[in-house]
């Protein structure tokens, strides 16, 4: 998805496709690029991992920093726009995965194993903890449970909701990153929901989920 900073500029990287049956041409990796809309300059600031695409990019412009999530493999990478390097921050992390930045310029992100995964920029760690939803540890049920989540306007609060899951989850970025499920946004069979999900200004929260049409 776009990420439109403060400044205005628009970050988005390039995702590979996938190969006609018989291709044996490897993939070379993605980019992230940036465009100014008010000047019209478009800008390459590299490919973060080779043989990598990028499925999401978030700038923290304030402190100089791009959060990319590549893909197939999800790697977790840091752009620093002072020196124009990137940096693995560790923890590999869910398919699609997606980075939040709160209030307190803390980026976080959901790992492979359902974790909250934390980078800190003034202390320059990266911490994994546990999201206990409604009391109980939260754990990946299948394959399928790629998650969808939105920073909400107080900004240490993300509302999230699973592809194969209707119930919309809330999760507080701080502390021990305790979570609750809000209840089911549609009732129905086989819900199906993909990066549709969003926070108006006046707080609501809305999602596009899919489910069978009986």
């Amino acid at each position: 998805r776009n990420f439109v900073g403060p400044s205005g500029k628009i970050y988005v990287g390039s995702k590979q496709g996938y190969a006609k049956k018989g291709d044996t041409s490897p993939y070379p990796g993605g980019y992230v690029m940036t465009y100014d809309p008010a000047t019209g300059a478009c800008e390459n600031l590299g490919m973060p991992l080779a043989g990598q695409g990028v499925i999401d990019v978030v700038a923290d412009e304030a402190r100089g920093l791009l959060y990319v999530v590549s893909c197939e493999e999800q790697h977790w990478l840091l752009y620093d726009v002072k020196s124009k390097k990137y940096r693995e921050l560790g923890p590999m992390l869910t398919p699609y995965a997606a980075t939040l930045v709160d209030a307190a310029g803390r980026a976080h992100a959901i790992t492979k194993d359902f974790k909250l995964a934390t980078y800190d920029p003034a202390e320059n760690t990266v911490t994994e903890r546990d999201i206990a939803v409604d009391g109980e540890i939260w754990k990946r049920a299948n394959g399928s449970a790629i998650p969808t989540w939105q920073l909400a306007g107080d900004g240490f609060t993300a509302y999230l909701v699973l592809m194969n899951d209707a119930r919309l989850i809330q999760i507080d970025l701080r502390g021990p990153a305790g979570a609750k499920r809000l209840g089911t946004m549609v009732k129905g069979e086989h819900p199906d929901s993909r990066s549709a999900l969003t926070i108006a200004p006046d707080g609501r929260v809305y999602a596009l989920i899919r489910v069978n049409n009986k």
